[in-house]
């Protein structure tokens, strides 16, 4: 089935005349380390990198500085253990993907982002799960300027901050993500949130919240501090303090949501 689905990719990409397609299997060394392997892809210049089933350690950070790149597995089945306290991607420039993927982390410290996207424009992240096993992970997800931003279909679990933290971005979409006992150095931290600064904000159809209610490590489900074009639709919250704070005017729509 994993040679049927990168057959299928491959075939996908041939007919778009993008063929420059690699395994992290390809450069990896004897010490299983993914960073290396993937920085010394995206310097050779490839734009599709694929993580095949098996579990992989990242000892340092990924910088994703290369535009154009999509970074792919079979979903939990390609596995990455972050290792070391910091950011896993570092992402610096446009049009980057990072889909069906698996990230644990397995130490201690509350500095990094498993994602962290600076001034980065088309940056889209689908179906990744992120399990904080060792609370090595501040923000699961930071986003700080650029637009058009994509969270899609994600899980994030257990960080010491914010699921999803947003600053100073236009055009955001985060649709049909689980985001569960985050916040957990219980400093006020939400499962998202998205600053003042920020613009034309769509959050649709999420289930934000605290597995019981003695683990309330949730401030907010959703902190929206921005009403410059904002829908929030269908999201489900439950068992956090309080559930959604948003600010109310003449662009915001807020329909469907259950806060429990």
């Amino acid at each position: 089935a994993n040679a049927e689905y990168v057959n299928s990719q491959i075939a996908k990409l041939a007919s778009n005349g993008k063929t420059k397609i690699i395994s992290v299997l390809d450069y990896i060394g004897s010490d299983n380390d993914i960073a290396p392997a993937i920085s010394k892809m995206i310097a050779a210049g490839f734009n599709y990198i694929y993580i095949p089933d098996g579990t992989f350690l990242a000892k340092s950070t990924i910088s994703i500085n290369s535009p154009n790149l999509t970074l792919f597995g079979n979903g939990n089945d390609s596995i990455i253990q972050q290792s070391f306290d910091g950011d896993l991607f570092d992402v610096t420039v446009n049009n980057i993907t990072i889909k069906n993927v698996y990230i644990e982390t397995t130490v201690s410290g509350t500095t990094g982002s498993v994602v962290n996207s600076k001034t980065s424009n088309n940056l889209k992240i689908d179906n990744i799960f992120v399990d904080n096993t060792g609370k090595g992970v501040y923000n699961a997800i930071s986003v700080n300027g650029g637009s058009n931003i994509k969270i899609y279909n994600s899980t994030i679990h257990g960080t010491m901050g914010d699921g999803v933290s947003v600053t100073n971005t236009t055009t955001i979409d985060i649709t049909g993500n689980t985001i569960y006992d985050c916040g957990q150095s219980k400093n006020s931290f939400n499962g998202l949130t998205i600053d003042s600064s920020s613009s034309n904000i769509t959050v649709r159809n999420n289930n934000i919240g605290n597995t019981s209610v003695s683990n309330e490590y949730l401030q907010y489900g959703l902190m929206i501090s921005s009403n410059n074009v904002v829908l929030l639709s269908n999201n489900m919250i439950y068992q956090t303090v309080n559930g959604i704070s948003f600010l109310k005017g003449p662009s915001v729509v807020n329909i469907g949501n259950i806060v429990s």
